[in-house]
């Protein structure tokens, strides 16, 4: 079974002590976007748990990624929550743009942006952009 590695860093949370300032995750998401292989996903759980979390998933590796991940979140002063894999499915839902509490995702390697299918407005007080509209299209797995 195929695994991809991704790391998930500190979530924007406002008011809360420690967490990811919006305009530093803006910053890290630009940073991110130039680096080869990687699918960033961005999703919204401030219904849930009151924060907007990023995470960036390997999907292409020639060695060094993971390190290059691991510079860019510091040069933007982005914490690193934790870093793990995932399996095949979880990387086609979020291709798909169904994954849990998606707001839209990036493959950087074909510079495509792909919408969650929630329905979730994007929430401008993040400072991220959004390529067409800012509101991911209803529906979702």
């Amino acid at each position: 079974m195929e695994r991809y590695p991704y790391v998930e860093f500190v979530c924007v949370n406002p008011g809360v002590p420690g967490s990811t300032p919006a305009a530093k995750a803006a910053d890290l998401y630009g940073r991110l976007k130039v680096i080869p292989g990687l699918l960033i996903l961005r999703q919204d759980f401030s219904e849930e748990a009151g924060h907007l979390a990023m995470l960036a998933y390997v999907l292409e590796d020639e060695g060094g990624a993971l390190l290059s991940i691991e510079e860019a979140a510091s040069r933007s002063g982005v914490g690193i929550d934790l870093v793990r894999d995932v399996g095949a499915e979880t990387i086609r839902w979020i291709m798909d743009g169904t994954e849990d509490n998606m707001i839209d995702a990036y493959v950087t390697s074909e510079r495509r942006h792909v919408p969650g299918r929630h329905g979730l407005p994007f929430p401008e007080e993040t400072g991220w952009a959004v390529s067409a509209g800012g509101k991911t299209p209803s529906g979702g797995r």
